[in-house]
């Protein structure tokens, strides 16, 4: 930072940051310089050196040329500050960064004691947060959310997609002013990696960000790019730039998205707009880096209408499937177990197929449409192809039994698993499903990847754990029971390709152990021998059963 002491040590990786070369003669040409030490996860350009003539005796020059990307525009804990455009610390209020280095000149490599040492600190910077223009400044643009295509389909995704090229399409426009075709634009795209994924690791920062970026003049011409942008073109619009480009991934970098979307890691990405006025001379400039988009990424070309609900009722234990009406949602406390009754439908119109079926209970925010899974259970019978024809469709025929294994009463509605095939209507085949779940409660089980607006240093594990209260109403996350479907499709175009669905049941309240809305209940514990003749003082018997019991 501006303030900061002398160091050269990276603010994304915390590792040093040194190029170094040998054999630079004067003629000699450009030398590029070589990282040294042995992570490369600071790295984001070049560096070379080239040694020109002597300007007089006993003086020797060189030229060093150092290329890099000014970062970090993320770190790991910082997501919420990209949503909400809440400025982080390194560059809040006058906080920047600056531009320092040290020049280490040997006569041998390897011989620190012919050292000769130069450092530059004094230059201070003005660097900007996205959507600022310099260091606090406001600015005059402004981009709306991207929309997403497959490139090839033309079906609309949720956000970049993982295992196909993606067409970004957004608008940027000018307060008071319309662009004119020399006006330049860029496009920037960056993966947000946990920080075990650009840490200490011998890949670039680069390669760790699975960084891109595109540059085009709004005159539709197709202009520059590189690394995950593939393609980019700007043109007019009223006064208005329409943006377009390509994002694709490679194999390694697909399948470390996909595993990362398989452990509920929920990876994202971020979409950034550079735009300004380049007639303006650059003290002037009125630069930005708008934030466009902070989304989850879409491992699959979305197939819309192939899977919905259409039935949902919750049954708590003094209901019964098939007697009592059931509730649409329901108030709980952590542990309790409840059934669900869910009725779902495949569009056959679409050549619908269910090629996986889960159940998870899910910490949902509706507004970020960010979710962890705090359970999941996988429900068979759904594999395979469709086993039998009824007017012209070709249908599932889904039926499982089975049971969640909690230590319930054979029989119970609060451990069996129930699925079975309905009524073909209109091309949509019906599905009923019956399953429970208890409410997870077991704090002193460790969850990764829970937003840390949760993290309590005072609580088991932080506060991140499998504990459903933890999270109930609280900061715009609540609680549902889901579907978690994965459907083959067709679309109008003959296109074939699998979609994920999350559908999710009403939320419902958690409430923690000992909440009690009327206050009306008190209850002491005592613990026993199993003979009830000894008090154990609230103690458990290690060895063999200890008698509980509980006054109200």
């Amino acid at each position: 930072q501006n303030t900061e002491n002398f160091n050269t040590i990276s603010k994304v990786s915390s590792n040093d940051q040194a190029y170094y070369s040998t054999g630079i003669t004067e003629g000699g040409g450009t030398v590029p310089m070589i990282k040294q030490f042995q992570y490369g996860d600071w790295v984001t350009g070049s560096a070379t050196v080239e040694r020109v003539a002597n300007p007089s005796t006993f003086v020797q020059r060189f030229i060093v040329v150092h290329e890099f990307i000014i970062n970090p525009y993320y770190l790991d804990g910082q997501l919420s500050n990209l949503e909400n455009d809440v400025v982080p610390s390194l560059l809040a209020g006058l906080n920047s960064l600056r531009y320092v280095f040290r020049i280490d000149a040997r006569t041998a490599l390897s011989n620190p004691n012919s050292s000769k040492k130069a450092t530059e600190e004094q230059q201070l910077g003005s660097v900007a947060w996205f959507n600022e223009n310099f260091n606090g400044f406001e600015n005059i643009y402004s981009a709306t959310s991207p929309t997403y295509q497959n490139t090839v389909t033309s079906d609309f995704a949720d956000g970049l997609l993982i295992g196909a090229k993606t067409k970004v399409t957004l608008t940027i426009s000018k307060d008071g002013g319309a662009f004119v075709s020399t006006d330049k634009i860029g496009a920037y795209v960056s993966y947000l990696p946990p920080s075990i994924q650009y840490t200490n690791l011998l890949t670039t920062l680069q390669q760790n960000f699975m960084y891109g970026n595109g540059h085009s003049l709004a005159d539709g011409v197709a202009g520059t790019f590189d690394g995950v942008v593939t393609r980019i073109e700007a043109n007019l619009s009223g006064g208005d730039i329409i943006l377009d480009f390509d994002v694709q991934y490679d194999f390694a970098q697909a399948q470390t998205l996909a595993t990362s979307l398989f452990a509920d890691n929920n990876p994202r990405f971020l979409i950034a707009i550079q735009v300004g006025d380049i007639t303006i001379i650059a003290g002037d400039s009125d630069k930005v880096m708008l934030i466009s988009d902070v989304g989850l990424y879409d491992d699959s070309a979305d197939i819309s209408g192939l899977f919905d609900i259409n039935k949902s009722l919750m049954f708590k234990h003094n209901k019964v499937i098939g007697v009592d009406a059931g509730t649409s949602n329901v108030i709980a406390y952590n542990e309790d177990g409840v059934a669900w009754d869910v009725g779902f439908t495949l569009n056959l119109n679409k050549s619908a197929v269910l090629k996986t079926l889960d159940l998870v209970e899910v910490l949902y925010n509706s507004t970020t449409e960010q979710f962890f899974k705090l359970d999941q259970y996988a429900i068979g019978g759904v594999s395979g192809a469709p086993t039998f024809l009824d007017s012209g469709f070709t249908v599932q025929s889904l039926e499982f039994t089975g049971t969640r294994g909690y230590l319930l009463e054979a029989g119970s509605q609060f451990n069996d698993v129930i699925l079975t095939t309905t009524t073909l209507a209109a091309g949509l085949q019906g599905y009923d499903l019956t399953i429970p779940q208890k409410l997870t409660w077991q704090d002193w089980i460790a969850k990764a990847n829970i937003n840390n607006v949760f993290f309590d240093a005072t609580k088991p594990n932080n506060n991140l754990n499998l504990k459903s209260s933890n999270y109930s109403n609280i900061s715009g996350y609540l609680i549902h029971f889901g579907l978690l479907a994965t459907v083959e499709g067709t679309n109008g175009l003959g296109n074939t390709a699998d979609t994920d669905y999350l559908a999710l049941s009403n939320d419902f309240l958690v409430h923690d152990y000992d909440f009690d809305p009327t206050s009306t209940w008190t209850a002491t514990i005592e613990t026993f021998t199993e003979d009830g003749v000894t008090n154990l003082g609230g103690g458990i018997l290690p060895d063999q059963d200890t008698l509980f019991r509980i006054t109200w």
